[in-house]
């Protein structure tokens, strides 16, 4: 997916807000199949709504300042580099996890 967002507008703010808009609808699904599998979710209702509220309140908020510092100061070909190396780096992680 992360390919394909890149490749619509070179932008480096656009790229990363169009990146973060696509997460849920790309974890939405894995709740799907999970019930499908059997988990219950009902027993964990208030841990996960934990996790939920203290990622979005200190991740969240840590996570945009901080980026927004970083994408500031970074140039539209120099994202592109970051943005290339830091997708390709866990890709190639799973690759080498799969044919071990």
């Amino acid at each position: 997916m992360a390919a394909f967002i890149k490749q619509l507008d070179p932008d480096r703010l656009k790229t990363v807000a169009t990146f973060a808009a696509a997460m849920p609808l790309q974890h939405a699904p894995k709740a799907v199949v999970f019930a499908a599998a059997g988990f219950v979710m009902y027993d964990w209702l208030c841990f996960i709504a934990a996790i939920i509220i203290a990622a979005t309140i200190a991740f969240g908020a840590f996570g945009t300042w901080m980026g927004l510092k970083l994408l500031r100061r970074l140039n539209d070909d120099r994202f592109s580099r970051v943005f290339n190396i830091v997708l390709t780096l866990p890709a190639m992680r799973l690759i080498w996890q799969a044919l071990s």
